[in-house]
């Protein structure tokens, strides 16, 4: 087998990069082999890809699911592909059954050593509460209460609860981007009196508006940080 071209390497070393910047210590990456022959892997879960003749995929296959393989290229293209199906698996699960245990354990390896994850099946009302606090001053702490195929709702002290839009699956979804806006990337909650939007740190919109129908909130801008340093801009001032 030839050797992988070091443009490709380069390119290989910028799709880990960047999918260990959106979802956090979940991500491996190594080499295959040694010396001329080392391939560049990446594994997330069940899902990896490798670069040896061209990007080959392959999720292994899981309960009630066969496994699925795709062989690309090393064009921008086939690297543009091969992020699509590593976020379309990751946010969306599609591929994968249990839905709920599986959201749970994103959360877990997100966080990683980076904070502190309690998962309790015990509180009225709800399948699952997930609870995060994270080491880092400045870094934002929340919990996420999950009815299975019902309803998803993020609560945190700093900014109220957050019933999200959509039920079941699409609540998942929708928290999951949540949490790693929280943990990976950082940014601002704007809130006013009954909502609150979620925002990057360059300021733009995220996600939102969020309601929360019992409370009423403090009208501000809190500044948070992400929960590893150098995950974002760290001209992010904390507010707490």
């Amino acid at each position: 087998m030839a050797p992988v071209p070091d443009d490709v390497i380069e390119r290989f070393t910028l799709f880990a990069t960047r999918a260990g910047d959106e979802f956090g210590s979940a991500v491996r990456s190594r080499s295959l082999g040694s010396g001329s022959s080392r391939l560049p892997l990446l594994q997330v879960g069940p899902f990896s890809v490798v670069a040896a003749d061209g990007l080959v995929i392959d999720i292994a296959p899981t309960s009630g699911m066969p496994a699925r393989r795709w062989e690309l290229g090393w064009d921008e293209s086939d690297f543009a592909e091969a992020w699509f199906l590593l976020t379309d698996h990751l946010l969306t699960g599609r591929l994968e059954p249990g839905r709920l245990d599986a959201f749970v354990a994103r959360v877990i390896a997100m966080v990683g050593q980076a904070g502190d994850v309690k998962v309790s099946t015990v509180q009225a009302e709800f399948d699952r509460v997930v609870t995060v606090t994270p080491h880092r001053h400045g870094a934002v702490p929340f919990e996420v209460l999950v009815i299975k195929d019902d309803s998803v709702v993020v609560r945190g002290d700093d900014f109220g609860w957050w019933d999200l839009d959509g039920d079941g699956d699409d609540g998942l979804v929708e928290a999951l981007r949540v949490v790693t806006q929280f943990v990976v990337r950082g940014g601002a909650i704007r809130s006013t009196w009954r909502t609150c939007d979620l925002l990057d740190v360059d300021g733009a919109v995220v996600g939102g508006s969020y309601r929360d129908g019992a409370h009423r909130l403090r009208p501000r801008q809190l500044h948070f940080l992400p929960y590893m340093r150098g995950r974002a801009t760290e001209t992010v001032h904390p507010s707490h």
